[in-house]
């Protein structure tokens, strides 16, 4: 699995962050409009290129788990409630 779209859906954190452990080969991940307020589990995914993000409630402690992900070409925040 190269590319997962959760946009506007109502995944709790805990169920993305399970879902993050088994897919560790990501490339694309869109939680646009999600109710997510942390993704701890989004360290895993070292070959990540493109993560949106928009219109979420991630926390300040998000950035924390983004920036390791060196391998971001594109990274989507509008609106989101840092």
């Amino acid at each position: 699995l190269h590319r997962l779209n959760l946009s506007n859906t109502s995944i709790s954190d805990e169920v993305l962050d399970s879902i993050l452990e088994r897919v560790t080969r990501l490339r694309q991940l869109s939680v646009a409009h999600a109710k997510l307020q942390i993704i701890r589990n989004i360290t895993r995914l070292v070959n990540l290129q493109s993560f949106d993000a928009r219109r979420t409630s991630l926390d300040d402690s998000a950035i924390a788990y983004i920036q390791p992900l060196t391998g971001l070409v594109s990274l989507h925040l509008v609106q989101s409630f840092f």
